[in-house]
């Protein structure tokens, strides 16, 4: 007499990731926020503008543009030179 095994599995509910159900923005740093006064936005002005991003407007994540050195910046700095270098025109790590 050979037994036959049977295994019933609940359905489980899978836990929802953050990004799943975040509000993400989307930021293009060159036209976001200038903090010295050149014309283009820089890592300062977006580091400034945080706490509204999230608290006023109620975005939980960005998506930053490329703010990495590049050969070409008509491309939205897309056309990277350096991966380890933010482009001066956007300031520093520091």
């Amino acid at each position: 007499h050979s037994a036959m095994r049977c295994l019933l599995l609940a359905p489980v509910a899978l836990a929802t990731s953050w990004w799943q159900e975040a509000k993400i923005y989307r930021v293009l740093v060159p036209s976001f926020q200038d903090s010295n006064g050149d014309g283009v936005g820089d890592l300062k002005g977006l580091i400034s503008k945080l706490s509204y991003v999230h608290d006023t407007l109620g975005y939980d994540a960005l998506i930053v543009s490329p703010v990495f050195e590049a050969v070409n910046t008509t491309d939205e700095w897309h056309d990277i030179s350096n991966f380890t270098n933010v482009d001066p025109i956007f300031g520093t790590l520091d």
